[in-house]
């Protein structure tokens, strides 16, 4: 694989560059230049700290928490303003949040929070939560979200925690 700014590249290197117990790094770089047309070819990298910067370019790439935006959306329901209105979940709803997630009291909630508010409950009790892989992820669901019926600023408010 080689790596630069702008892309990665997969590439096939030649058998004749790898022996059972060691490899021609040369060859192999040479091999990957090639095969990606690459001029002028490539160097190969002789830092010692070359490993630990590949390993840190790998961390950028990789997430290890995400926020996710749900909205109920009712059959007829067809402006934002309908939308983001609905307060009380459908048991059909409710079902497909327990698939996602655990639902979690935000108030105390140590774990990743997404942006919620875990010390006054500024948005929202409850949000559902869950790991999967390795990732930590919480769901911002529009109905958990606070909501005041005369509040001119809630279609914002909410997008702003759901989407």
């Amino acid at each position: 694989m080689l790596r630069t700014v702008s892309y990665c590249l997969h590439g096939l290197v030649p058998a004749s560059c790898i022996c059972a117990d060691r490899y021609d790094r040369e060859a192999v770089v040479k091999a990957l230049g090639d095969e990606a047309g690459l001029k002028p070819q490539l160097v190969l990298g002789q830092l010692s700290s070359t490993p630990d910067e590949l390993l840190k370019l790998d961390q950028v790439f990789l997430k290890t928490e995400l926020k996710v935006g749900v909205i109920l959306i009712k059959e007829g329901q067809c402006t934002e303003e309908q939308i983001l209105d609905n307060q009380k979940n459908t048991p059909l709803f409710d079902e497909f949040l327990s698939v996602l997630g655990e639902r979690i009291r935000l108030k105390g909630f140590d774990k990743y929070k997404g942006g919620l508010d875990s010390v006054h409950d500024l948005t929202g009790k409850e949000a559902v939560y869950t790991t999967w892989r390795g990732i930590e992820m919480m769901f911002h669901v529009s109905t958990l979200l606070p909501h005041e019926e005369y509040d001119p600023q809630k279609v914002r408010d909410s997008k702003t925690h759901s989407i």
